[in-house]
């Protein structure tokens, strides 16, 4: 059992000993300090590109969307002169329609009026 141990023990310190860094390959602070300011700088570039990223994509859905009204301010005032140019056809039709009645009533006032001479003229009444 102690053998055991013992060998046990030889491993782990051989193990450590052939991973162990030396002094040569540990990093200092300086060394961590200088890598550190180095990503910071990066991470603030990056910061900065994507501001700009972020910005020309806000100017281009802004101009997008100043593109998407005036196409939709253009269907509807197209769609208002249709609409419009229907009504006045209406309005016309309707116009035309009380002057026929009209003409058609003073047609018929005359009629009567003739028929009321007639009959007078004949001496017939009408019940």
């Amino acid at each position: 059992m102690e053998q055991n141990a013992l060998q046990d023990i030889l491993e782990i310190v051989t193990f450590l000993k052939d991973n162990a860094v030396s002094r040569e390959e540990a990093v200092t602070k300086e060394e961590l300090h200088q890598v550190k300011q180095e990503l910071r700088s990066e991470m603030v570039g990056m910061k900065d590109e994507l501001r700009s990223e972020m910005v020309g994509m806000k100017d281009e859905l802004r101009s997008e969307m100043v593109g998407m009204k005036d196409e939709l301010r253009s269907e509807m005032v197209g769609m208002e002169n249709r609409l419009l140019t229907h009504i006045d056809g209406f309005v016309k039709l309707h116009t035309t329609l009380e002057v026929e009645q009209l003409a058609l009533r003073a047609k018929c006032e005359r009629l009567e009026d003739r028929d009321d001479q007639l009959a007078k003229h004949l001496q017939f009444k009408f019940s």
